[in-house]
Formats: C-alpha cells, structure tokens, sequence
C-alpha cells in the first residue's frame, strides 16, 4: 500500500482514494466507517484491478451517505487464499451546515444551543466582553445540540465562546441584547 486518504466533498460525501504498488494474489478491497473506532460497517467492496501486478494503480470509491461530524474509514486488502490485510484508519470529518451557536443574537436570560461534532467531550469556556470567565450550565444534549445557559444574568455586549474539540480550538461571538 502506498496510500490511502479521505477526503470530505462540498457535496457531503466522503471521497477514499488509495493506491498500490504491488499486488499479489489480490481478490480486493473492502472499506468500512466508524463512529468511534471500535464498531465498523461496510461501505463498499472494490474489486482488484488485477490479481497480480507490479504497476502502480490507483483505486477511488465515493461514500454517498458518510456520518456528520468526524468518522473513520479503514481498509481492508483481501487475498485469493482469504488472508486479510486490514490498515490504519483515517479520519474525515462531515460539517453540518447548522455548526455553530443560534440563536445569536440572544435575549438576556434565555439558553442558547451550541452544534457540535463530538459534544460529549468538548471543552468550553464563555467569557464577557472584558474577558472574565463565566460559567456555563450544560442544560441538555440533544442529537449534536448541547443546550446551554449562562449562570446569572448577562448585560447586553459581545460575548466569547471558545470550543475544544478533537485538539482544536474554536471561538465564537455570542451577541446577548
């Protein structure tokens, strides 16, 4: 194997390419998607372009239906004789058009929602405008959504959220009326 990749579209789908550059015996491949690395499903099974070969070749599937949010794929190279080679995964991630915090502006003492790819583990802080931390209650989790209020009454201005998630940090500016 010289490569393999994952490639997210603008169309939400997930382009795989890899490529060989010696294939022995080769039935195929097969590429799966995860979640969370542990539990896999099958996307799609890719025939061999040649048994055996000592050129270079190039394979490319399309996953028409990936998961939002971040996903892994790996592949699976597959002998005549049944033996199996199954390599790293990569990892992709599908944004939702919602991504983010709404509504904004918000009133005074109402929650706000904050649309996240993995919001069970991401790491948040809300600052007012003159930097001073404020704490947060996690109100709810609801398909991607986590349901947010400030504790105690915010005064109208610009506020900052920050977001880490998967080693990345993120700002957003919250406006409160």
């Amino acid at each position: 194997m010289v490569s393999f990749s994952a490639t997210a579209t603008t169309q939400h789908t997930v382009d795989l390419a890899w490529t060989t550059s010696l294939e022995t015996n080769n039935k195929g491949f097969q590429l799966d998607r995860s979640k969370d690395l542990v539990h896999f499903e099958t996307v799609g099974q890719i025939p061999a372009e040649a048994a055996n070969s000592q050129a270079i070749k190039h394979y490319q599937f399309t996953d028409q239906t990936p998961f939002t949010g971040t996903s892994y794929y790996r592949l699976t190279q597959t002998d005549l004789s049944g033996k199996a080679t199954v390599y790293p995964a990569v990892s992709v991630v599908i944004r939702d058009e919602a991504y983010g915090v709404y509504p904004n502006p918000v009133a005074n003492e109402t929650g706000f929602v904050l649309r996240l790819d993995e919001p069970q583990t991401a790491i948040l802080g809300f600052f007012s405008p003159q930097g001073r931390a404020i704490p947060l209650q996690k109100m709810g989790l609801q398909s991607g959504n986590l349901l947010l209020k400030a504790s105690g009454s915010l005064a109208a201005g610009v506020y900052v959220l920050t977001v880490e998630e998967r080693g990345q940090t993120r700002q957003h500016r919250l406006v409160v009326q």
